[in-house]
């Protein structure tokens, strides 16, 4: 069957048709018998891999194009399981040879259960000119190829397409249009709108210096004024809201100077009364320890006396008898030892100094918040969760336990300055 050939909407000329103007390619209706109107394979190819593919069945293709001289310069994407085939869009402006005319088609195929043999046959190659591409309406046949340019689609010229009005196109030139020339009556109906344009432009520049001698000096005059007033109008509004805000720091600051002067008027009386409270407790460690002393003394010549009288040799069994305990029971013969203790105080009172001094000169918080009185120093604890006291000596006193647990605390203090500071413990 012959096909016939539709020539409307083609733009492009068939002489001026390039390799540039290639958009795309499609395949439509792949078969595997190959008809006389494609040129035949080359020699080396098995026929018998053409045979082996079914009638209209699913194929995987690409296409390769290549100059007249045999080079290939594109390579398509591979499409899977199809029969009609539309490669993705060209862009072919920048290679080189672009202006040729000729070109040569190659199509690629294979049966999806071998494709991934990589057993690719060559179906189709098609060396034809860009200027025997035709528009065409009639139903396309088996192995067709199509070719979109920039104006269309085109299909490949084969046997079957009738060539004579191919060649009828490339004889016919493109057709001039005449442009009626410029005439006299023209010209003269130009320069009298020309006319017309300037004299329009000199009412207009006349109109315009009107308007701005009457009304822009007065325009611009109220504008100024208005604009004027608002801002002296803002600038009150701001002032007042300065005015209040200054207003209200004032009443601030006064109401925190009487509480800063509150504040240092009961702190001052602490002080004192701290103050009253540390001569008071010195006062009394000094009685409580003359006391001691004399009790002491006293005791020691009663135990001399009876001694004399009953001289045994161990008395401390005689302080269990009730006729020669002098002192309350709270009172053991530790106090006898109070030289000992003495010297022991006024270690630990130094100690508790050192600490306090490294602590300030590192600058290393104490956990255990320490009060230096000397021999009688005390320190408090304010981490533990303990429902009793919190503060504790660093002297001996009669509850030895809490005592010992100053002393813990003071090592503690120590240990934590140390650790500040890298030093091994």
């Amino acid at each position: 069957m012959t096909i016939q050939i539709n020539t409307d909407g083609c733009v492009l000329h068939p002489k001026r048709r390039k390799i540039r103007h290639i958009r795309g390619l499609s395949v439509y209706n792949i078969t595997s018998a190959v008809g006389g109107s494609q040129r035949p394979l080359s020699g080396d190819l098995d026929e018998k891999q053409l045979q082996a593919l079914n009638h209209r069945s699913f194929f995987s293709a690409f296409c390769s194009l290549h100059y007249s001289s045999g080079v290939p310069f594109h390579v398509s994407e591979v499409h899977h399981g199809c029969i009609d085939v539309e490669f993705q869009e060209f862009d072919l402006y920048g290679i080189a040879g672009s202006d040729e005319h000729n070109i040569i088609v190659k199509i690629w195929v294979t049966n999806e259960a071998d494709e991934d043999d990589d057993s690719w046959t060559l179906l189709m190659q098609l060396d034809f000119s860009l200027r025997a591409l035709l528009f065409c309406d009639e139903p396309i046949g088996d192995n067709c190829v199509m070719m979109n340019l920039v104006d269309g689609k085109y299909i490949v010229p084969t046997n079957d397409i009738d060539l004579l009005w191919y060649s009828h196109v490339l004889k016919r030139s493109t057709p001039v249009r005449k442009v009626a020339s410029l005439n006299y009556d023209m010209l003269m109906k130009l320069n009298s709108i020309q006319l017309s344009l300037e004299d329009l432009k000199v009412s207009k520049a006349k109109l315009a210096k009107r308007i701005s001698e009457d009304g822009v000096e007065k325009g611009v005059a109220s504008y100024r004024e208005l604009k004027l007033r608002d801002m002296i109008s803002s600038a009150k509004q701001e002032l007042e809201s300065k005015r209040e805000r200054l207003q209200n720091l004032r009443s601030l600051r006064e109401i925190k100077l009487k509480k800063i002067q509150g504040l240092r008027t009961s702190r001052q009386l602490q002080l004192e009364q701290l103050d009253q409270e540390r001569g008071d407790f010195s006062n009394l460690l000094i009685q409580h320890e003359t006391t001691l002393n004399e009790f002491t003394v006293e005791r020691t010549k009663v135990i001399k006396e009876v001694k004399s009288i009953f001289p045994l040799e161990d008395i401390a069994h005689w302080l269990e008898i009730p006729e020669f305990d002098l002192l309350p029971r709270s009172v053991s013969l530790n106090h006898i030892e109070s030289p000992i203790h003495n010297e022991i105080n006024a270690s630990l009172g130094y100690l508790a100094h050192m600490t306090l001094l490294l602590s300030h000169y590192l600058a290393v918080p104490l956990r255990y918040k320490i009060q230096f009185f000397g021999s009688y120093s005390i320190i408090t604890d304010d981490v533990s969760q303990i429902r009793q006291r919190r503060v504790f000596p660093l002297f001996f006193t009669q509850h030895y336990p809490q005592f010992q647990y100053g002393v813990l605390l003071l090592v503690a203090n120590m240990k934590d300055i140390m650790e500040e500071n890298y030093l091994q413990y």
